[in-house]
């Protein structure tokens, strides 16, 4: 790796740090913080817990972003990054097969 991709990678770095706080517009025109979204999601929360537990039926993550993703586009975002990560890992399954095969000798 050399010098440039590292201070591209900082400048990448510190040009997210200090967004932090700062407005992003979505489609509905009105800009919303992290904090204001990280607050608007807690309600959102609430209320959708609230409904499970009065209503029984577990919605899907992915729903409800879906359902927020305009009132909520910094988080939806982050959000489809960590929801599509593959639940599997191919090293664990790897662990599990060497232990079986160890286990039969």
């Amino acid at each position: 790796m050399n010098e440039t991709s590292v201070k591209k990678g900082d400048n990448l770095l510190f040009d997210f740090l200090g967004s932090v706080g700062q407005t992003k517009p979505n489609a509905s025109s009105k800009t919303l913080t992290v904090r204001e979204e990280l607050i608007l999601y807690s309600s959102l929360a609430i209320e959708t817990y609230n409904m499970i537990t009065s209503k029984g039926k577990i919605p899907h993550a992915l729903d409800f972003w879906r359902t927020h993703s305009d009132s909520l586009p910094i988080l939806q975002a982050l959000a489809y990054k960590h929801l599509s990560t593959s639940p599997t890992s191919v090293p664990a399954e790897s662990v599990f097969s060497t232990a079986s095969y160890l286990a039969r000798k």
